[in-house]
């Protein structure tokens, strides 16, 4: 028994390693998705989405397992040669996988209790099959009335693997370490091939204790602040634009107040929650919550733990389309925002987007109204703000303010229409909260605004990278487009994975937006097989169009691109290797 042991640590390593690996990324998925089955079906439905796992060794494998099963059917010296290529496999898999863990680009997920739990307790499902295998192994090696299966030493075993006949009865006899092997890589084919399942049961097994985590979390953050009677608190909701309105904001009211603000893209219930009891104190004059939702009633959730003063929408665009189905859901769930205000509270509003200019009609309070549409008529007694007469340079923007009573003259270092639209409800918010537009003015004339949206820096060679990859949608895609074909007289570079979660749409938004990228961009690098499809149908041979299939694969495109006087506009998340290939480093000039 011992020396079965041995031999099935020799077998399994490999395949514990690789089956592991994939465990790691299915939960990374699921964190990414937020352990939700609505956005993770989603997901699954998207096929232009790229996986992390590829499935290019699945059919091989799930037939290596069939003629495994096969071999105890109708064994057969011809068989013995699957164990060998089973496990060769699984070498070459844990090579790659070692690669990934020395290059630091081994995904997993961020380390969180439920994460530890799901993974212990994937392993420990790995180890119970592994016990039940040698519990039946050893009953057999004491079952010495045994016709099928002989006891030998291993030695013996591996010297001697062919499948023989019973001299009295004729049946073939397997020794047991043959037997043993096979059944080994049964259960690791096995094993790998459920994981996803697996997974995803431990994800639904541990939700029940999440749930009551969280829910205790959000009622300690709502005990919290409800301390707080003179706390101002500030809700932003878009379907795009809301983290870097509340980025640019949190900037200028600082100047005056205290300001928190829900650090990053966190908007959930959850997220405001731990934001309320790690940095909200007595001090904190203004929270400024970013709020987001993938269903009905979440910015209900988020609005009721956090009342706002103000609330803020900044647009309603296709975004998540595949979760809400149609604009008009997606609308009607961020207007929760506007339901939760306070009594005395407003509300700001984009009106150059016709849903969110639509609402207006709908809210009985005070509303601000914002544009940057110069043609834009407001009626006498609506309170608005209109940025026109946009010029923009290389690093700086100046335009003029046009309030209800009066006009301001401002410049900042934010450039492209886009930034300027999510500054205009800042403007409108803090004037709001008592800052006059001359002191908005020198905020903005000092301060240097940064978001996380749509960075532009100098990348190697010469080369400008245009950094959208902080999020991706169908509106934010067009617009970072157009501020690309502002650059003149540059080689233009798109790389995209494509959108997410935009459903049945994707071909009406997929064919509008291959109609921009081959007018605007001379190379597209993607790993999104149906976008490329989408533009090869427009017939066009000036468009160079690399389909990639990984991370490596992308990689090695961009590289042929890095040189003097090109410009590479990364539109939607992409690894972080790519990120760090195309930046500056420090010893360069």
């Amino acid at each position: 028994m011992k020396n079965l042991i041995v031999l099935a640590l020799f077998l399994w390593f490999p395949g514990m390693v690789v089956i592991l690996r994939n465990a790691l990324e299915d939960t990374l998925l699921w964190q990414l998705k937020e352990y939700r089955l609505d956005r993770m079906t989603a997901h699954m439905k998207d096929t232009h989405e790229p996986q992390f796992r590829g499935s290019k060794n699945m059919i091989l494998k799930i037939t290596l397992l069939l003629l495994s099963f096969a071999f105890f059917v109708l064994p057969s010296n011809l068989f013995l040669l699957i164990p060998i290529i089973i496990y060769y496999i699984y070498t070459l898999d844990f090579i790659h996988t070692f690669h990934l863990i020395k290059k630091k680009i081994l995904k997993r997920p961020r380390i969180s209790p439920r994460n530890i739990l799901i993974i212990l307790l994937f392993l420990a499902v790995l180890i119970i099959i592994i016990m039940v295998m040698f519990k039946y192994f050893s009953l057999i090696i004491a079952d010495n009335s045994n016709n099928v299966l002989i006891k030998e030493t291993l030695i013996q075993s591996l010297t001697s693997l062919f499948v023989e006949k019973h001299p009295v009865i004729g049946a073939p006899i397997i020794p047991i370490t043959t037997a043993f092997i096979f059944i080994n890589f049964i259960i690791i084919l096995l094993c790998e091939i459920l994981e996803p399942l697996i997974v995803f049961l431990l994800v639904i097994l541990t939700a029940p204790i999440a749930t009551i985590k969280r829910e205790l979390t959000i009622l300690k953050a709502k005990i919290k602040i409800m301390k707080f009677n003179n706390l101002k608190i500030i809700g932003i909701t878009g379907s795009y634009g809301k983290t870097s309105t509340k980025e640019i904001l949190a900037k200028i009211l600082s100047t005056k107040y205290n300001v928190v603000a829900t650090p990053g893209n966190v908007n959930t219930a959850i997220g405001i929650a731990q934001t309320i009891l790690n940095k909200i104190n007595q001090k904190t004059e203004v929270f400024i919550v970013e709020m987001g939702a993938y269903r009905k009633g979440e910015i209900k959730k988020a609005a009721k733990l956090t009342p706002p003063d103000i609330s803020i929408i900044t647009n309603i665009g296709k975004s998540h389309l595949s979760i809400f189905k149609t604009v008009q859901n997606i609308a009607k769930t961020k207007f929760e925002i506007i339901e939760q205000l306070k009594n005395d509270g407003i509300a700001i509003l984009n009106a150059d987007n016709s849903h969110t200019y639509a609402m207006k009609d709908k809210i009985d309070k005070k509303t601000v109204l914002y544009s940057l549409d110069e043609e834009k008529e407001f009626e006498p007694d609506q309170y608005f703000v209109k940025i026109k007469n946009i010029e923009e340079s290389t690093n700086e923007s100046s335009f003029t303010v046009e309030l209800k009573n009066n006009q301001e003259n401002m410049a900042t270092n934010i450039i492209g229409s886009h930034n300027l639209k999510n500054l205009a409800p800042a403007i409108a918010a803090a004037i709001h909260l008592g800052l006059s537009s001359k002191q908005i003015k020198d905020i903005l004339k000092d301060a240097i605004l940064k978001t996380s949206h749509f960075q532009i820096y100098n990348g190697k060679k010469n080369t400008k990278i245009i950094d959208d990859s902080y999020n991706t949608n169908p509106d934010g895609f067009g617009i970072a487009l157009e501020h690309l074909k502002q650059l003149e007289n540059k080689t233009r570079i798109l790389i995209t994975k494509g959108i997410p979660e935009i459903g049945k749409e994707i071909q009406y938004i997929y064919e509008n937006l291959s109609k921009q990228i081959i007018e605007i961009c001379d190379v597209l690098i993607t790993s999104d097989q149906v976008l490329c499809e989408e533009i090869s149908k427009q017939d066009t041979n000036e468009l160079v169009c690399h389909l990639v299939k990984d991370t490596h694969d992308m990689n090695e495109n961009i590289k042929k691109y890095i040189k003097k006087n090109t410009v590479f506009l990364i539109e939607g998340r992409v690894n972080p290797e790519t990120i760090k290939l195309l930046k500056k480093t420090e010893n360069e000039n």
